[in-house]
């Protein structure tokens, strides 16, 4: 009889995101170092939800510079006390601490949503074979030092193969 995995690993798509805002916000500080270079690139290449997780909040990043221009546009009202002008390191601050109250609100509405997939990633070591019997009924035999990304929704399965 076939042996079900003892742990199934999960990816948790909330730490992904978490993570990828994190590395936006690095390289937005400046250049990384080489060993920082290394880090991130070995962290998009876990899966392709994190280079993808990283692609779209760089893409949502970048767009926030729009958001300055139409700050800038604004006028103020006639019946208020004039607004306190923000310089500098008060001005960036501001923006910086929108933008990332907008992105955090964007991956959380995106988290919540039901049609969100379901991803499991299984692997084996060098020298390691395992059978998988997943949720939907099918098996998946994994050879040595191998991986597999799996991903469900209502109406599909997706296996990718990661290596081996």
């Amino acid at each position: 009889m076939a042996e079900f995995p003892s742990s199934t690993p999960f990816i948790d798509l909330a730490r992904v995101e978490r993570e990828a805002a994190d590395w936006v916000a690095r390289l937005d500080r400046g250049p990384l170092s080489d060993q920082e270079n290394q880090v991130f690139s070995d962290w998009c290449k876990t899966s392709a939800h994190h280079k993808t997780a990283f692609d779209r909040l760089q893409t949502l990043w970048a767009d926030m510079d729009g958001l300055e221009q139409l700050a800038l546009a604004a006028q103020p009202s006639q019946n208020r006390r004039p607004a306190r002008k923000w310089t500098g390191r008060a001005a960036l601050a501001g923006a910086i601490a929108a933008s990332l109250a907008l992105v955090i609100t964007v991956v959380a509405a995106k988290n919540n949503t039901a049609s969100a997939p379901d991803v499991q990633v299984f692997g084996t070591l060098v020298g390691e074979q395992k059978v998988l019997h997943l949720g939907d009924g099918s098996t998946i035999q994994l050879n040595t030092n191998s991986r597999v990304e799996v991903e469900y929704t209502p109406k599909w399965r997706k296996v990718r193969l990661l290596k081996g």
